[in-house]
């Protein structure tokens, strides 16, 4: 149990969220307890632990820079301890790849990498996949524009609602679809004439577009090349091979669909059965994908999952690599709240840095490369989100999207848009995430969108 004696409240919840982050929820260990003072810019900074206090008296300037200083305490005096995430540091944030951007525009790589180890205790093998992962992700970078922009999609339906799923999805309900699409088409359209040229890319995510029908996907594609043209690239999820159909696959090659996503999220039949998920011939249907010639194809595997142990998870590598995909995208189970697994209370404790390590060689001797990564909070241990491709199949949509250096107009129920300002600033604004709230507030949506479009210049 970790306690935290701090009046500044702020400061103790960012303390609390760090430790969260790092530590294991259930490891059984003696009590620790912190306690913060904060005195005419000195902090008294107390650490208790198995009948051993140690305290540390620390100046300070303002406090982000004192939080920063005692998560590297923290690190310190636990290491080799306790077992916590030693992966990427102090750093608990979903874009690490950001910070090493801007330390390399200032540094030379050794001066970098000085920097990631010293002031935020970085271990070799983590800067060393952010400096591979920059190097892979520079040309798309490179060429963005403050002028460009890519559009995302949102679909909320599902055939069943996975265990460990937090997104706003819901179980296909015929009625509710029709309604839904309305409403995003309304909001498609409505922002048509404010960008000049097309989209980079396109994305449609969910949920499980794929969920709704051929014929009902195909109106949203038709409406997005009606208003806005075609991109350099475009994306499906379709996610479960339960939803395929040749239909859906013969209309997506002919609508101009390059590059879709079929997850597998493990090739363990008890485990993805125990999630309430169903990749009913798996094999057949990826086949049948692979004879329309798309440009790309993405699998997605979950590390973590209930009931999993090392091998089973390398058997699941393994068995995406026999199947050649041009994407695998490899994620690292997070517990977060709406997912049946966090009602449930699940833990994993389990440290899966040997695992990671086994990906990531086995990636890079089968030809596929590390080109983006993100981390997400109640990860399990040294757990991290890293998407592979192979040679000239970089998903730009991705890299886009996560390293936040252009325009992304986001569309349907929770889905956010990014819009940058001439000082290269991005201001956001969020749907709604009730279907009701969506579907009832749709004008409100479109002026609140717009609005922010329109001041994009000031």
């Amino acid at each position: 149990m970790i306690s935290i004696n701090c009046q500044d409240k702020k400061f103790k919840k960012l303390l609390n969220d760090f430790l969260i982050f790092k530590f294991p929820q259930n490891f059984e260990i003696e009590e620790i307890f912190f306690d913060i003072e904060f005195i005419n810019q000195i902090c008294i900074f107390t650490i208790k632990y198995s009948n051993q206090e140690k305290i540390y008296k620390l100046k300070y300037a303002e406090k982000h820079s004192l939080l920063k200083v005692i998560k590297k305490i923290i690190l310190i005096y636990f290491d080799g301890i306790v077992n916590y995430d030693k992966s990427f540091g102090i750093l608990t944030g979903v874009r690490p790849l950001k910070l090493y951007r801007k330390i390399r525009k200032d540094n030379n790589l050794e001066a970098c990498q000085r920097i990631l180890k010293e002031d935020y205790l970085l271990r070799q093998a983590d800067i060393n996949i952010l400096s591979e992962i920059y190097d892979n992700q520079r040309e798309i970078v490179e060429n963005s524009s403050i002028d460009s922009y890519s559009i995302y999609i949102h679909i909320p339906f599902c055939p069943s609602r996975c265990s460990y799923c937090s997104f706003d999805a819901m179980v296909i309900d015929e009625e509710k679809i029709d309604i839904y699409i309305e409403a995003l088409l309304k909001e498609l359209s409505s922002l048509k004439n404010y960008y000049n040229k097309n989209p980079k890319t396109i994305y449609i995510g969910g949920g499980t577009p794929s969920s709704i029908g051929w014929k009902r996907l195909e109106k949203i594609i038709d409406e997005v090349y009606k208003d806005y043209g075609f991109a350099d690239e475009f994306t499906v999820e379709c996610g479960r091979t339960d939803t395929f159909s040749s239909d859906l696959l013969r209309m997506l090659k002919e609508k101009g669909v390059e590059r879709i996503s079929i997850n597998p999220q493990s090739f363990n039949k008890e485990i993805i059965r125990n999630l309430n998920r169903d990749n009913t011939n798996f094999d057949f249907w990826y086949e049948e994908a692979r004879n329309h010639n798309f440009k790309s194809i993405n699998m997605d595997l979950i590390v973590g999952l209930p009931g999993e142990n090392r091998d089973s998870i390398i058997n699941s590598i393994k068995k995406v690599n026999d199947l050649e995909p041009d994407n695998i995208t490899i994620h690292t189970l997070s517990l977060k709240k709406g997912s049946r697994l966090y009602d449930e209370n699940f833990i994993n404790d389990k440290d899966y840095w040997d695992v990671m390590e086994f990906s990531k060689k086995f990636m890079e001797e089968n030809n596929y490369f590390p080109y983006y990564l993100y981390r997400q909070k109640r990860m399990a241990l040294s757990g991290e989100n890293i998407g592979y491709a192979k040679q000239g199949h970089i998903c730009k949509y991705n890299v886009i999207s996560m390293e936040e250096i252009e325009d992304i107009l986001g569309f349907g129920i929770s889905s956010s848009s990014k819009i940058m300002d001439k000082n290269h600033n991005f201001k956001r604004t969020f749907n709604y995430k009730s279907l009701n709230d969506y579907i009832n507030r749709i004008n409100d949506i479109i002026l609140m969108k717009s609005s922010l479009i329109e001041k994009k210049d000031e």
